[in-house]
Parts: C-alpha cells; sequence; structure tokens
C-alpha cells in the first residue's frame, strides 16, 4: 500500500509477490474497492471469527486495516449450524453484525490509549461487516521475541504494561479482547504492544466451561494470556506455554525473576481449580506494581464539533439545522460559527425534523 514507480511482481517496500499469493474466496477478494472507498490487499490475519486485511483508504490516501466478521471462518467457539430455525438464524447473523459494529464504536472511544490503535469507523457494504482502524506495523510480538529473544522483566513491563491498562479499561466497561496471542498484537516504533484483531463479538464458552458468565470467563482469559504472554517474553519463546506446567520449578528451571507475589498470582491463576473472581486485571496489576495508582481513562468531552465548510454552507443556505455532524472530510471551519448560528452546531432537542 506505497506508491510503486514500476510493477515487478514483487513489491519493492515489502517483498510481497503477487503471483504466489493464494485467495479463499471465503475472504475478500483482493484489490476489491471496498465501499467505493477502501482497497483491499492480503490477508493478514485468520481466526475463527474474521479476517483483517492490508487497506488503502482511497480518499483519506492512508494504509489502514480492515477487519472482517465472518462467520464459522474456522470451526471453533460458536456453531450457527445448530440454529435449525432459519429465522432465529437470520436474526442471531443480524445480533453479532450489530453487536461488532456497537464494540467497534465503543472501542473508538479509548484510541487515545496507546495499546489500542484509532478506530475510524465501522459498518456493513456489499454485505460485508467490517471495521477500519489504525495500521501501526507488520512486527508482531512473535517477530519481536523471535528477532531479540528472552528479555528481562523491566522491558517486558515496557512493552506490555500499556496493553495491561488498555484491558483494564476494556474490561471496566464490560467490554474484553477475547482472542490475545503473539500474533496479534503489534509493535510500534516505541516497542509498545498494540491490541488488534478484536473479534467484536460475544464470544461464548466452550463446553467445559458452560454454565460461565460470557464477560467475567472471558475477561479471565484475558488476565490468563497476558500473564502467558509476560512468560513468552521473559523466555524467548513463541511456543504455546502448558498452564499446567507453570509452577514454582518453572520459573527457577527458566531463570524467570519476578517479585514472588507476581509468581505466586500467576501460578494461582493458572491453576485450573483456582478461584475465578481473583483473576482480574486489577489484582494483577496490583502483583505487578505493588499497589501502583493508576487512573482511569476518563474520556473527555469532545470539543466543537467541525463540520465541513460545503456541508456548513449548504446547510446555511437551505436554512437547515445540524443536529450532529461525523466525517473524514478535513475541509472544516477552523473556528466555532457565530453566535448566531451556535444552534446549528448542536444537537436539538426538539422533535421537529423538517429542516435538520
Amino acid at each position: 500500500m506505497c506508491p510503486i514507480t514500476q510493477d515487478y511482481g514483487v513489491c519493492p517496500h515489502c517483498g510481497f509477490v503477487k503471483s504466489q499469493y493464494i485467495h479463499d474466496d471465503r475472504l475478500i477478494k483482493p484489490e476489491t474497492l471496498l465501499d467505493n472507498r477502501y482497497f483491499i490487499g492480503k490477508a493478514l490475519y485468520i481466526d475463527q471469527f474474521g479476517a483483517s486485511y492490508l487497506a488503502f483508504d482511497e480518499i483519506m490516501k492512508r494504509k489502514i486495516v480492515i477487519r472482517q466478521l465472518i462467520d464459522n471462518l474456522i470451526s471453533g467457539y460458536e456453531n450457527i449450524d445448530n440454529i435449525q430455525n432459519l429465522s432465529n438464524r437470520t436474526f442471531y447473523q443480524f445480533q453479532k453484525k450489530e453487536r461488532f459494529i456497537q464494540f467497534y464504536n465503543e472501542l473508538s472511544l479509548l484510541s487515545e490509549i496507546t495499546a489500542i490503535p484509532e478506530i475510524f469507523t465501522s459498518g456493513t457494504a456489499d454485505n460485508i461487516t467490517y471495521a477500519v482502524y489504525e495500521y501501526t506495523s507488520d512486527r508482531t510480538i512473535e517477530d519481536f521475541i523471535i528477532l531479540n529473544g528472552k528479555q528481562n522483566y523491566s522491558k517486558t513491563t515496557e512493552i506490555i504494561f500499556p496493553m495491561i491498562y488498555a484491558l483494564r479499561e476494556l474490561h471496566f466497561r464490560n467490554m474484553y479482547h477475547g482472542l490475545i496471542n503473539t500474533r496479534n498484537l503489534k509493535m510500534n516504533l516505541n516497542n509498545v504492544a498494540v491490541m488488534y484483531e478484536f473479534p467484536g463479538i460475544e464470544i461464548n464458552a466452550q463446553e467445559s466451561d458452560k454454565g460461565t458468565d460470557t464477560i467475567a470467563h472471558n475477561q479471565k482469559n484475558d488476565v490468563m494470556n497476558i500473564i502467558l504472554l509476560i512468560l513468552m517474553i521473559m523466555t524467548g519463546s513463541i511456543k504455546p506455554i502448558n498452564k499446567n506446567s507453570v509452577n514454582i520449578e518453572y520459573f527457577k528451571n527458566n531463570e524467570i525473576l519476578i517479585s514472588e507475589k507476581l509468581q505466586d498470582f500467576m501460578i494461582s491463576a493458572l491453576d485450573s481449580e483456582s478461584d475465578d473472581d481473583c483473576i482480574t486485571i486489577d489484582n494483577l496489576l496490583n502483583a505487578m506494581y505493588e499497589n501502583l495508582s493508576v487512573d482511569r481513562y476518563e474520556r473527555q468531552s469532545r470539543p466543537p464539533m467541525k463540520i465541513p465548510k460545503s456541508v456548513y454552507e449548504t446547510a446555511s443556505m437551505l436554512g437547515c439545522k445540524i443536529k450532529y455532524c461525523t466525517t473524514s472530510l478535513e475541509d472544516v471551519l477552523s473556528e466555532p460559527p457565530f453566535a448566531e448560528n451556535l444552534t446549528s452546531f448542536t444537537k436539538s432537542e426538539s422533535s421537529d425534523s423538517e429542516n435538520e
């Protein structure tokens, strides 16, 4: 998604060989122009809930990532084929799409947090439900571990603390990631992990965990995955860690130097018989930083709306009120409107929509 002077079939920026790309028919075909705006490139990541693509925003002229919601891309947590009634199945699919869009809309309010990419928009077009968000890099945590090997505790916390803080904010809002691993965490220019590939839907518990609260179950999994991530970075391993193997001997054998309090918390959290109520992001932070006081992110009230000049001039000419405006156009008014026109830029409480 960078300009090239001549096409030799191999991208000079990333080494991508177009002729060797194998397209899966369930995915968006490369070079599709989604919603008459987003030029789709190669698939970057696929999981049981959807896929992500490298893409280019033709209007804003920037490289982006497109996350697509796909039902049962890989057999896993949810099986819609078990829903026999066609009307129920259709409603179920609609519900997933609505939840996906709502999740990304809520996530966009936290985009100022370092470990969450900026969410530009989400919606449905061409029968495809998708979200558009910031491109950070191609480097994953897995790439970082392969290149740099094991890290000490201090360096590890530098990499993942913003992500733990971001998860704390998500959990506080009854949200979760639900699918954290070394391949869907990207490293930014400051070597800080940024969370990608949010499924954005309700991830039901597997058979062995049926009957548990869905949100609590997935928030607990987020915490456990963070613990496993810490251990993988500190041991320099990209192989999945068996939770049952994490005990006192494991820390000694791998020369993992952390506080006794954090070690005890990790062992307890990964124990299959541990108390689920104790496996929280706040308790993890407490074990890591000994009563560290971290303020919650409070979304600031949005600045006065910046209305594109063309929209404002058209509205003024027609005598219309602008109740609300969200746009990616950049020809905005640099200053708030004059006092006599302020009503055009505030949400109207009136039910009269004739001139809106």
